[in-house]
């Protein structure tokens, strides 16, 4: 079954049980069954031996917010595989600061709409972040 949504993740570190925006896909996922898919980004994680060269050739011409690194662009591949494995119908991407570098560039079918939740200010994120008609805004 294709899933419904995908997520890309990120947890950190001072987030209890009841914040974050990973308690939203939870949410979502009680209050609307269906399949749902995450990616996740975890800045802890060592990237694969010789990915650096690969990635930061991928994100080289990308202009994103100062929180985008090589972590962001290996969640970032990891959403365009599993977009390319499962053809979900929506992309939800949290964080939209730490993310959103190469998923509008190298966006492959276009098959699935791009939802991006932003933790920093509708001012902060028009200034800053590259790609405004990538993708519907959340404020909270």
């Amino acid at each position: 079954m294709a899933p419904t949504a995908l997520w890309l993740r990120e947890r950190f570190d001072w987030m209890g049980s009841h914040s974050g925006y990973d308690q939203l896909c939870e949410a979502i996922t009680e209050a609307q069954p269906g399949c749902y898919r995450s990616v996740w980004r975890d800045p802890y994680k060592r990237l694969p031996k010789g990915s650096s060269r690969f990635l930061a050739r991928l994100s080289r011409n990308v202009q994103t917010s100062s929180f985008y690194n090589l972590t962001s662009t290996a969640a970032e591949v990891g959403v365009l595989w599993q977009c390319f494995r499962y053809h979900p119908q929506i992309v939800h991407v949290t964080y939209v600061e730490n993310h959103l570098g190469i998923l509008p560039v190298y966006n492959l079918s276009r098959n699935y709409k791009i939802i991006g939740t932003a933790h920093q200010p509708v001012s902060w994120w028009r200034l800053v972040h590259p790609h405004p008609k990538a993708f519907l805004l959340s404020m909270h």
